[in-house]
């Protein structure tokens, strides 16, 4: 669910309102960023199924521009994305940041997002 969420850069779902015996379930269906759907496409199938819903959840963070850093469960998947070839490093030490790779949206005809997410 989280998965096809990021795909399809819809909303992550919500559990807002889930109680002890109750939960509560929102799937947003509005597509927000078709330029990443190609994005993820342009990685190709086999490289797709070899990543985990954390390195689905580390991409959504990068293409939704989060300032903030991330959580450590998904800046520990930043080192495999580089060697994918879906994320790019950028800087040296505290100084580290990583953005979604230049090289697959040149290759979109679209330029590269602003680098935000430190790790």
């Amino acid at each position: 669910m989280i998965e096809n969420a990021v795909k399809q850069t819809k909303p992550l779902p919500s559990f807002a309102g889930s109680a002890a015996h109750e939960v509560r379930l929102t799937l947003a269906g509005t597509v927000q960023n078709p330029a990443f759907i190609r994005f993820l496409q342009r990685l190709g199938d086999e490289r797709l199924a070899a990543l985990t819903t954390y390195d689905y959840l580390a991409l959504d963070a990068l293409q939704r521009d989060c300032a903030q850093p991330l959580l450590p469960d998904l800046a520990d998947r930043l080192p495999g994305l580089v060697e994918l070839g879906a994320v790019e490093r950028q800087g040296r030490g505290a100084g580290i940041r990583y953005l979604l790779s230049r090289e697959l949206f040149a290759s979109l005809g679209q330029a590269a997002p602003i680098p935000a997410a430190k790790a």
